[in-house]
Parts: C-alpha cells; sequence; structure tokens
C-alpha cells in the first residue's frame, strides 16, 4: 500500500491489513517524536499507544492535503499527548521569569553550533535539559512552532517561550563544550 490516500480510506473501513501497515509504517517515527519531550521510553511507548487510539477514532475526521500530510497530522496528536503528559505529571513545567524578546533574539543569533559531537549525544544532551527548556526546544526547533503557538499550547507569553528557547540553547552549548573539550560531562543546570 503505497498511496497514503488509500491507507486512509482502508483504515477508516477497519482494514486489518491497512491498520497494521499504518502501524509498522508510523510507530517508529511517531516514537521518536515522543521521546523528544519524555526521557522514559516506557512513557513514550504508551503515549504512542494513546496516539494511534486517537488516530484510529478520528481517522474519519483526517482531511488529507497532501504527501505528508497524514505524518504532519499524527506527530500533532503525539506532541500534544506528550505535553498533556508533562503536564500532568510536571507541576513546574516552565520558569516564569522573563527577559526582553530583543535580548532574546540577540543572544540566540550570537550563539554558534559546536561540531564535532555525534547525534546519539546531541540527544542525550537535549534529554537531560530540564524540561521546560527541552518542551520548548523541541516544539521551536523539530515540530516548528512559533513562540506565539508555543505560549498558546503551553499557556505562557511569547517572551517566556523566548527565554526557554534561550536558557535551553545556552545550556545545550555550555553541556556540549563541556563534553567536547574532554571534560567529564556532568549535567549542568542554570549559569
Amino acid at each position: 500500500m503505497k498511496n497514503e490516500q488509500e491507507l486512509i480510506k482502508r483504515c477508516i473501513k477497519g482494514d486489518g491489513r491497512a491498520l497494521a501497515t499504518l502501524y509498522d509504517r508510523y510507530a517508529p517515527l511517531l516514537l521518536g517524536a515522543g521521546l523528544r519531550y519524555v526521557t522514559s521510553r516506557s512513557d513514550a511507548e504508551d503515549i504512542l499507544q494513546e496516539a494511534f487510539i486517537k488516530i484510529l477514532q478520528n481517522m474519519s475526521r483526517f482531511e488529507y492535503r497532501g504527501e505528508g500530510s497524514l505524518v504532519a497530522w499524527m506527530k500533532r496528536i503525539v506532541v500534544n499527548l506528550a505535553l498533556n503528559y508533562l503536564r500532568n505529571r510536571e507541576k513546574n513545567l516552565l520558569i516564569n521569569e522573563q527577559i526582553l524578546p530583543q535580548e532574546a533574539e540577540k543572544q540566540a543569533k550570537e550563539e554558534e553550533n559546536p561540531s564535532g559531537v555525534t547525534p546519539e549525544e546531541i540527544h542525550r544532551l537535549i534529554v537531560e535539559l530540564p524540561v521546560g527548556y527541552r518542551t520548548v526546544l523541541n516544539l521551536y526547533v523539530f515540530e516548528k512552532y512559533s513562540h506565539r503557538e508555543i505560549a498558546e499550547l503551553l499557556g505562557c507569553s511569547e517572551s517566556n517561550s523566548k527565554s526557554q528557547l534561550l536558557r535551553a540553547r545556552a545550556l545545550l552549548k555550555k553541556n556540549m563544550m563541556m563534553l567536547i573539550s574532554n571534560k567529564e560531562y556532568l549535567p549542568v543546570y542554570g549559569s
């Protein structure tokens, strides 16, 4: 089953092979999206299962908008479930400190991306960020949400979202530099 539209139609009809194909084709990608938000594989797998239940329940309401729209729709479901999980699990998701948006943009432009670090090491460094920093970083960098959209999703201000992203990048950079300089890596939270 190559065509997404055909796969969607068959899933809506309850075709078991189509449902298995949908799961086999997209589960690894969606699990990866979940793992960017929660550190436990078990929790990410729970989110994935809940996402597939929602996907199948709402498949008939999905509006196909071209190649890739199905993946985007399913990823959004996973991201929303992961955010709900974090909200329920973590009482203090975001630090309520504010900085001027101009400062956040200026400092973000000044940061560099150190080289010589493997993707696995970068993933580990991201996972070890405080949950608020990690959440905003994932939404902005990987999911391509705007600061306005992040603020709406998380119930904070746009400047708070920018601040969280700035701090996440600064902490990630600091930890990468420690890794690159061959010092023993220890997670460093805060300044």
